[in-house]
């Protein structure tokens, strides 16, 4: 009995100093990456947009409930809460020049904030609303959405048009989506660890597997970035043409959730799980 008990105590110490390393271990930029905490204390932080130099933010929660808020925080980092009790805002772009976020519990418009930060609802309503992306196709601003559930869409949404098109269906728990320069489509499919590819012509592919619960991923030219939403997660980047190997750009990331590419060698990463929003940059090689 009382070796079975010290095997217990062992067992209970070294899950606690796992547990210890996974929640406290800071986050390690990797090769010529360094980083830098550029904003704290952003309970529930999810997805954000800048629009010229204010950045325009969604907490899915704060306070310890589901009161979720969205802010503004100006070039001075002066904050200023423009609306609350909004059900899990998550996904947010840039649509006609102005922010538009959307709502994950329930079923609610996509919110455009006007100028003089005035929200205007949209008419189409979307259930579970997990990430958008807004891309402008033929000279019309279309809006990509996917939604959060164990059987979700990828939808494509006209505005203009109060129309929407379905262009994927069975996504397990579908958290990010980005359109990349070529008009293919990427989906962050956290259910299943894997990022989806649709291509214009309506091809699908599985672009990668094997993923530590992929949540927000960005595309710009050929270069995709990827998050992981778990306690221990990394951010990657890679290339459509030669997707693999990953590159690991850092690690030990808590809860990451979305990704702004500012410029080459230049990211920002939502870390929910420490509430807060990191730099990244790529220093120049050479001495």
């Amino acid at each position: 009995m009382k070796t079975n008990a010290v095997i217990v105590s062992l067992l209970l110490v070294v899950i606690g100093i796992w547990g210890y390393y996974q929640r406290f271990y800071p986050v390690q930029g990797h090769g010529s990456w360094v980083l830098q905490v550029v904003h704290e204390n952003l309970e529930g932080v999810s997805a954000f947009v800048y629009i010229d130099e204010d950045l325009y933010l969604v907490q899915e929660w704060t306070g310890g409930k589901f009161n979720g808020k969205l802010m503004l925080i100006d070039a001075q980092g002066s904050r200023t809460v423009l609306l609350e009790n909004l059900k899990k805002p998550d996904g947010m772009s840039v649509y006609h020049g102005r922010p538009i976020f959307s709502q994950e519990s329930g079923v609610h418009s996509l919110t455009r904030i006007l100028e003089e930060n005035i929200p205007f609802s949209l008419t189409q309503k979307f259930r579970n609303a997990e990430q958008i992306d807004v891309v402008q196709e033929s000279g019309v601003e279309v809006i990509y959405v996917v939604e959060d559930l164990a059987s979700g869409r990828l939808l494509k949404y006209f505005p203009q048009e109060e129309r929407v098109e379905t262009l994927l269906t069975g996504l397990q728990e579908s958290e990010g989506v980005a359109v990349c320069a070529d008009g293919s489509v990427l989906i962050a499919v956290k259910g299943t660890g894997e990022i989806h590819r649709v291509k214009p012509d309506g091809t699908h592919q599985v672009l990668l597997s094997g993923l530590n619960k992929p949540a927000g991923v960005s595309c710009s030219g050929d270069e995709f970035l990827i998050v992981e939403d778990t306690s221990h997660g990394n951010l990657y980047r890679g290339t459509l043409d030669n997707p693999e190997p990953l590159e690991i750009i850092a690690s030990h990331l808590r809860s990451a959730q979305s990704i702004l590419k500012i410029s080459p060698g230049h990211i920002m990463v939502s870390e929910q799980g420490r509430a807060r929003i990191i730099e990244f940059r790529e220093k120049a090689s050479g001495p």
